[in-house]
């Protein structure tokens, strides 16, 4: 951690963790925590935008039977997401 609590030195120059409550009451240790945790939710969140968008993508090129990829078919991928998306996410 970049703020260490509650450790020793011992007599061989290494560090032991002399109070665990030192350790789990750091201050920091709550944002830490945050810091981490809102991490992985926004990097978890963005993949399951991919992941909606990709199926999305499927479903429109299937609709206008095009293999070209256009402003107009990302729009209707957003389109067909705000409106279908949230079939996706119980199925």
């Amino acid at each position: 951690m970049q703020h260490p609590v509650g450790y020793a030195k011992a007599a061989d120059g290494s560090l032991e963790l002399s109070s665990f409550w030192a350790l789990v009451l750091n201050p920091w240790a709550g944002w830490q925590y945050a810091h981490n945790m809102s991490g992985a939710v926004i990097t978890e969140s963005s993949d399951m935008l991919q992941y909606l968008a990709g199926v999305n993508e499927h479903a429109v090129l299937r609709i206008v039977g095009s293999k070209r990829w256009s402003v107009a078919h990302f729009l209707k991928t957003i389109q067909y997401l705000l409106e279908y998306g949230g079939r996706f996410l119980t199925t």
